[in-house]
């Protein structure tokens, strides 16, 4: 699993700042090794189509830039090479979607 990958390469210094953990499914079945970034007031990423073995290090590179940024932005050209390709969602913080004054129903 990619998840324990991970956890065998995160250094240190980023070991307690965000959790590492497998889930039994994402729905993603047709894109194979699937990894979200999900944290409070921030947006949420999901990402597919990675190599376990060459993509561990982009992983942890992202995920320290996600946990920097205060609004978890990522934007294509500071992402890794293998997330520029495999993402498969962005999705704005529910903070942002309770602010709307929307009345539909």
């Amino acid at each position: 699993m990619l998840s324990c990958f991970l956890v065998s390469r995160r250094d240190g210094a980023k070991r307690n700042k965000f959790l590492i953990q497998g889930v039994e499914c994402m729905s993603a079945c047709s894109r194979s090794c699937v990894i979200a970034f999900v944290a409070e007031d921030k947006s949420t990423y999901l990402f597919g189509d990675l190599l376990v073995d060459s993509s561990a290090s982009a992983v942890l590179q992202c995920a320290s830039q996600y946990y920097a940024k205060p609004d978890g932005s990522l934007s294509w050209s500071e992402r890794p090479e293998p997330l520029k390709k495999g993402i498969l969602a962005s999705i704005p913080p529910l903070s942002k979607w309770t602010k709307l004054n929307v009345n539909c129903c």
